[in-house]
Formats: C-alpha cells, structure tokens, sequence
C-alpha cells in the first residue's frame, strides 16, 4: 500500500514510523528543518516494542502524493493552506 501522512508531527511521525516498520510505503508531507531531518535521517521511534529507524518518502510538494490513498492528514489547522486543493 502508498500512504501518505500529511503532518510530521508527533502523530504523524508515530504513524509514518509504525507504518513503514509494519513494510508500507510510507509518504510524510513536511516542511523546512523537520523534512530535511527525516530526508536526511529518517523516523527514529521509541516505544513499547522497543527503537527503530525507518526510512520513507519525505516532500514538501503535496501534488507529488496526489494520487496517494490513503491520504491521512494529521496537520495543525494553521497549516490548511499548505495543503489545500493538494488532494
């Protein structure tokens, strides 16, 4: 499955990380220092299964996951602009 998650915060991240541990392909809108961390770096999460490193698919253009589905937008409401009309 392509999944997109719009919003790397820490839902976003969490879910984007469980995603791709679980062998999704994972998309993550982001923008400015968070994108280049998780291009850079991936997704490091720590939870009860323990600490892994995935790497996905990081943007800062929602027309390239246009065609992505599911799409889930886990965004701050301030951040609407940014993604409006992209899907």
């Amino acid at each position: 499955m392509n999944i997109c998650i719009a919003g790397a915060g820490a839902i976003g991240c969490t879910l984007a990380a469980r995603l791709a541990n679980a062998g999704q392909t994972v998309n993550v809108l982001a923008r400015g220092e968070t994108l280049e961390a998780i291009q850079n770096n991936g997704i490091t999460l720590t939870d009860i299964d323990g600490k892994y490193n995935v790497k996905v698919n990081a943007s800062s253009s929602a027309q390239e996951t246009r065609s992505t589905r599911p799409y889930f937008y886990l965004h701050k409401s301030t951040s609407n602009p940014h993604y409006v009309g992209a899907h």
